[in-house]
């Protein structure tokens, strides 16, 4: 009998503000394609930017800005849903994955990180993560916080803590608690304020990680999004979608 095939899986996991949308809807456009040509499989989400990868991960007293538009994260229902649809693509034929879900650069205990570890089973897990100027991204997520409508806070602890020495910057920490669950050489940083000198983008240098020619990779140079800008590709763009979300963060405040 022939030695198993190892599989991968990229996972890209932010951090916010540093292109991931542009990226998560670039990979959306483009995913015959990348297989086609690169042999690299897409995951298709179930919630916007794939919120579900981190939410099934999180420690049940988790608090980040994702648990406003999913309250029902912590329900047997919900959990057993997303378990079997995240299942099914892992299981799906590709050698290589490529996951991408900003969220999961919230998720800092070994145990979180090892329940991700355990949801891409067997495959071997490859974590890229996107780090910003600190100040940068402190500016950055303060505006997309106050445009979401969460006010500031004074607690450490809180994802709306954006002093200096917000936990959110801690770069240190996230490749440590990756590195203690995945190992040293599974984890990947991209300089944000370098890819975007070099290319103009994160993508081509997010998926040096996940293919082996960038040069082939499909059209990438043109595609600016975020998340204040655009529909998710299985999210209805219409105006009561968007009315029914608003009142859903107002009712969880």
């Amino acid at each position: 009998m022939g030695e198993a095939r190892l599989r991968r899986a990229i996972v890209h996991i932010g951090t916010h503000k540093t292109g991931s949308t542009s990226l998560q809807y670039w990979l959306t456009q483009n995913a015959e394609e990348l297989a086609r040509t690169h042999g690299l499989g897409v995951y298709r989400p179930i919630h916007p930017n794939g919120r579900e990868l981190a939410l099934w991960c999180a420690n049940p007293d988790r608090s980040i800005p994702t648990i406003r538009e999913i309250p029902e994260w912590r329900t047997d229902t919900w959990r057993e849903q997303s378990f079997g649809h995240i299942r099914s693509e892992v299981e799906r034929d590709d050698d290589v994955m490529l996951f991408s879900n900003e969220t999961l650069s919230l998720l800092r205990s070994p145990n979180e990180l090892e329940n991700l570890r355990t949801l891409l089973a067997p495959r071997e897990a490859h974590i890229v993560l996107v780090t910003r100027r600190r100040e940068d991204f402190l500016r950055s997520w303060r505006e997309q916080l106050t445009r979401d409508g969460f006010a500031m806070s004074p607690d450490p602890s809180s994802f709306a803590y954006l002093e200096s020495d917000s936990w959110l910057v801690d770069y240190d920490e996230i490749i440590a608690v990756n590195a203690q669950v995945f190992g040293a050489d599974r984890v990947h940083r991209v300089e944000y304020d370098e890819a975007m000198a070099r290319y103009g983008s994160i993508i081509p240098a997010v998926m040096t990680h996940a293919v082996s020619d960038i040069s082939s990779l499909p059209e990438w140079s043109t595609v600016r999004r975020n998340r204040g800008t655009r529909a998710h590709p299985n999210e209805s763009p219409s105006g009561p979608r968007a009315f029914l979300r608003m009142l859903r963060r107002m009712l969880t405040q």
